[in-house]
C-alpha cells in the first residue's frame, strides 16, 4: 500500500528522495506541486540521508535537479526504449555433458577468485599463467567447446 502511494504520487516520491524544501533543496524554477520543477539539492554531508530514486519509485518521475537532470533521464529512457534484445536470449546451456569439468574448474575458481580480486599474489604474470594452465588441465576448453556446440545447435533451430 505504501509503495503504491510512492509510485503513484510524484510529490511524495520526490519529497522522500530529496527531503524538505528550503532545508534539503531549493526550487530553481516552477513549484514542487508542479509535475516538473527544477531543484538544487543540498550537497555534502547534509545530503547523506537521501534515498536514491531507483530504489524508491519510478526513475522517470524524479524532479530535474543538480543530481539528476531531465536530459540525462530522457537519454536513459530513450536508451531503454530502444534497447535490442540479445541474440542469445532464450539459450540455456545444459551442463550435463561437462559436469566433471565444471566441478574441476569451479574448484579452481573458488580458490583463485579471492586472490585475483584482492591482488594478493606476489607475481601476477606467473600466477595468471599458472592459473590458465590449471584451468586448461581442468577442462575449460572442453566446457567452452560444449557451450559453443549447444549454442550453434540452438541457433540453427531458432533462426
Amino acid at each position: 500500500m505504501l509503495l503504491n502511494e510512492i509510485w503513484g504520487d510524484k510529490y511524495l516520491l520526490n519529497t522522500l528522495a530529496y527531503g524538505v524544501e528550503g532545508k534539503n533543496y531549493t526550487v530553481k524554477s516552477g513549484t514542487v506541486k508542479d509535475d516538473n520543477p527544477t531543484i538544487e539539492a543540498t550537497t555534502g554531508a547534509d545530503q547523506t540521508w537521501a534515498i536514491w530514486h531507483n530504489w524508491l519509485g519510478p526513475l522517470w518521475d524524479q524532479w530535474d535537479s543538480n543530481w539528476n537532470s531531465t536530459a540525462a533521464l530522457q537519454e536513459m529512457k530513450k536508451n531503454n526504449d530502444n534497447g535490442k534484445a540479445s541474440g542469445i536470449l532464450g539459450f540455456i546451456f545444459n551442463p550435463e555433458p561437462v559436469k566433471t569439468e565444471i566441478a574441476q574448474v569451479s574448484a579452481i575458481q573458488k580458490e583463485s577468485n579471492p586472490i585475483l580480486t584482492t591482488g594478493s599474489m606476489p607475481d601476477f604474470e606467473s600466477y595468471y599463467t599458472d592459473l590458465q594452465k590449471r584451468l586448461d588441465a581442468a577442462g575449460m576448453d572442453k566446457i567452452m567447446a560444449e557451450a559453443q556446440k549447444q549454442f550453434d545447435a540452438w541457433k540453427a533451430d531458432n533462426s
